[in-house]
């Protein structure tokens, strides 16, 4: 990891997926305490029918996105991957729901569903447009949102080719404010 090609959070997340920080591994923070396992941050007998339910809920549309979402994004890395099924019910459930589901399976490895997360454009201008954008949450799921949007779009081409097609029909064919999906073609092109 010399030359930091990535970022600490990043790293972060890939030693959360390992469970334990790797021999020889070493970090320029050194002003952050890191543990070398995260056996002690996990709870061993949190049911994963209830992580699931407490994800629908806060999936659902509301005024604003839950405070708790983060860390519970976060406690996912411990758990069982979810199937497909369950990430979609989470989906359907709201934009919240979709940022979820994106997010899951990010951390999971798999190809997030750029497309999907259309109607989110005009979710993050209103969080960025809005005085609540100083919230920490809100600061930690833009970060997320962040190396997961430009993971898959930029590192992977024809995953970024198939969302700016998705894009330019979104464009015509949407009732999505049209100002954040202009802006995310002229970026990505």
């Amino acid at each position: 990891l010399h030359g930091k090609p990535i970022s600490y959070s990043a790293i972060t997340a890939l030693i959360g997926r390992l469970g334990e920080v790797p021999e020889g591994f070493s970090c320029d923070r050194r002003y952050r305490q890191r543990p070398t396992s995260f056996i002690g941050h996990v709870q061993k007998d949190r049911d994963l029918t209830k992580v699931v339910q407490q994800l629908k809920d806060y999936a659902r549309d509301s005024e604003e996105i839950h405070p708790s979402l983060p860390g519970l994004l976060q406690e996912c890395l411990f758990l069982q991957a979810l199937d497909e099924s369950a990430l979609s019910s989470i989906s359907a459930a709201g934009k919240p729901g979709i940022l979820i589901s994106t997010t899951l399976r990010f951390i999971y490895g798999q190809q997030p569903k750029m497309a999907e997360t259309i109607p989110l454009l005009d979710l993050w201008a209103k969080i960025w447009a809005d005085k609540h954008r100083n919230k920490p949450h809100l600061k930690e799921l833009t970060r997320m949102w962040e190396i997961l949007r430009e993971s898959a779009i930029f590192d992977d081409h024809n995953s970024g080719q198939a969302y700016l097609a998705a894009l330019d029909q979104s464009l015509l064919n949407t009732d999505v404010w049209k100002l954040p999906i202009a802006w995310d073609i002229l970026e990505i092109r």
